[in-house]
């Protein structure tokens, strides 16, 4: 494979991909619904796209903004560039590899996220599990008005918090 197009498969990459996943959204502006194609077709859908717009995902990590930046612009010309990249800023998250030093601190913080990202997605799953006791609630024969309205709130509150933010 050409060095351009290494360049233009990492650009694919992080542009179609890790920018979707980092940010929640599409680089196009548009849906993020899956659109299956042929590979013409997926590199003509981002050719256009040389500049990320971080603006609604301010808190993302500078290391990954910057790296999908590189990416998007075609400023990474190997495979391995993007892949030392991607260690480079995975040591200041915690991530040990060989080549790249990472604090004890920030292993053990790593460890502590992890943890704690289990804790809310189990938290989310009983979110949901409330939501839908809620629902079953709701169509209950002779309930009050007073009742119903109450469950009826819960449900959109418990919607909007479970729509608004997924947990990673």
């Amino acid at each position: 494979q050409s060095p351009q197009q290494y360049s233009k498969d990492v650009h694919n990459m992080c542009v179609g991909v890790l920018y979707t996943i980092f940010t929640g959204m599409s680089p196009q502006k548009g849906s993020l619904r899956p659109q299956p194609s042929s590979r013409d077709a997926v590199e003509a859908r981002y050719t256009d796209i040389r500049n990320l717009d971080f603006s609604m995902e301010p808190s993302l990590s500078e290391g990954i903004a910057e790296l999908l930046q590189r990416g998007a612009s075609e400023s990474i010309e190997t495979v391995q560039e993007f892949i030392n990249g991607l260690q480079r800023v995975a040591t200041q998250h915690g991530w040990q590899f060989s080549d790249y030093y990472t604090s004890a601190a920030s292993s053990e913080a790593r460890i502590q996220l992890r943890a704690g990202l289990e804790r809310l997605r189990l938290g989310q799953e009983n979110v949901r599990q409330a939501r839908d006791l809620f629902r079953e609630a709701l169509i209950e024969d002779g309930i009050s008005r007073d009742m119903e309205e109450e469950l009826r709130r819960l449900v959109v509150v418990l919607n909007e918090m479970l729509n608004h933010r997924v947990v990673p």
